[in-house]
């Protein structure tokens, strides 16, 4: 350990691949408008621009995330698209590098025709992605998400950097779910860039606590689902992404953990975002547990700080290891939990999800 890691070959932007539903909605290869077609969109599109009246707001920053900037389809053809010779759309990144827009089913970077034609992500919808993390994990990002109307020549699925986001638009129209996916991945890796850079010694942790050690199998540069950054992604996806994101809780490559099976990975993250957060305490304010200790088939009840909601996560072991996933639910103002019957008595934490942040209870189960 302590060795200084190798960079993968290429950094900005990083393609995602994924599983297979997100191959077949065309993160691999998306289909078009006719380029007849197109001129039309663009029209209409400039059209809705200049009065004011496009369904979503063109740029705005997320409420809860100021650093975090939503770039609308329409904003990215006004602001961002210009005509190369040849009728040709290039879209221009924040650095001032350019690609070409792929704008036809004829263009041999397609492979998946879909309803035959593009479907961006709705902007509400990646605002509610967005809204999903933790605030307190996106806090020192500066991100703008670039929802695209055309997929990029060379990088047709979604990809991030440290700085951008660019969401691909689908074959199909996205469900919410698939949205919520994308979007707390890709936030992955901008959260890894900000605050775990290549060849930070913290990838030797992360490495240990994700049984990476074998390098030759997880190396930046590897198969997509061995690289650790990928791996850290689908992490922060399934532990901070909400319910939409986390989906079963698999990951990528299905050979590791889970990572809520994985004992101290969530107080690691929240460790790197270096706000001051205490993942057992949550943000200080103090949760209300009675009885406690509790016997085991009896319920217990929790009383939040005021105006706080939160859902149940698990019961934990001693050591980190998810022993069970309780039945809970609010009952007036305090959030009650089912016990299991015949559990074994000793010391729990009860981990809890509210808006905000992660806290985790103390739990006695009595003799």
């Amino acid at each position: 350990m302590g060795h200084e890691l190798r960079k993968p070959r290429i950094e900005q932007p990083g393609r995602f691949r994924g599983p297979a539903w997100a191959r077949d909605l065309g993160l691999r290869g998306p289909s078009t408008l006719r380029s007849d077609r197109s001129a039309a969109l663009l029209a209409v599109l400039a059209l809705l621009c200049s009065l004011g009246v496009a369904g979503d707001a063109l740029a705005f920053r997320v409420a809860d995330a100021p650093g975090i900037e939503i770039i609308s389809p329409e904003e990215v053809l006004a602001e961002h698209t210009f005509d190369a010779p040849g009728g040709v759309q290039m879209f221009e990144y924040p650095n001032g590098s350019v690609t070409r827009f792929v704008t036809s089913v004829e263009d041999p970077e397609i492979h998946n025709p879909g309803d035959g034609t593009f479907f961006p992500a709705s902007v509400s919808v990646v605002e509610a992605a967005v809204r999903a993390v933790p605030a307190s994990l996106l806090r020192g990002l500066e991100v703008q998400i670039y929802v695209l109307p055309y997929p990029r020549s060379g990088m047709i699925g979604s990809s991030a950097d440290g700085a951008a986001i660019y969401l691909t638009p689908g074959v199909r129209e996205y469900s919410e779910a698939e949205v919520h996916f994308l979007i707390a991945h890709e936030l992955g890796h901008t959260f890894h860039r900000k605050h775990l850079p290549y060849g930070d010694s913290r990838w030797d942790d992360f490495r240990q606590l994700r049984g990476l050690e074998d390098e030759e199998q997880f190396r930046f540069d590897g198969p997509h689902a061995d690289r650790p950054q990928e791996i850290l992604a689908e992490d922060f996806r399934v532990l901070f992404g909400g319910e939409l994101a986390a989906g079963n809780g698999s990951v990528e490559n299905d050979e590791l953990l889970r990572p809520d099976e994985v004992p101290g990975l969530e107080r690691f993250l929240f460790g790197l975002a270096g706000d001051g957060v205490d993942v057992a305490d949550g943000s200080g304010a103090k949760v209300l547990a009675y009885p406690n200790p509790v016997s085991s088939g009896a319920r217990m009840n929790l009383r939040l700080p005021t105006g706080e909601s939160a859902t149940v996560q698990g019961i934990f072991d001693a050591s980190g290891r998810l022993v069970a996933r309780p039945d809970s639910r609010f009952v007036g103002d305090e959030l009650t939990v089912d016990i299991p019957q015949r559990f074994a008595p000793g010391s729990y934490w009860l981990r809890l999800r509210t808006e905000a942040t992660v806290r985790t209870v103390p739990l006695r189960i009595a003799p």
